[in-house]
């Protein structure tokens, strides 16, 4: 999705919002890759994409940093 940098033309909106309807009706969870920026965060959020991965929400990191990370954010789920 690079053109999320800017905005999101109509036909790649429906293109997203087809593979997510497509992804739901089969039972198959999406992850929309190489989220990079806060506006490709929230178009992707706002047509109901729940999965992100990318350099906006972490840079790669170790398999300790990895399972800090995902401790701490369950200790964050159970408040």
């Amino acid at each position: 999705m690079h053109e999320t940098r800017s905005k999101l033309s109509p036909k790649a909106r429906r293109l997203v919002q087809g593979i997510l309807q497509l992804c739901a009706a089969i039972g198959l969870p999406a992850t929309a890759e190489k989220v990079e920026r806060e506006r490709q965060r929230a178009i992707l959020v706002g047509l109901g994409c729940e999965r992100l991965q990318g350099y906006l929400l972490s840079r790669p990191l170790s398999a300790a940093a990895a399972r800090v990370l995902v401790a701490s954010a369950k200790r964050v789920a159970h408040r």
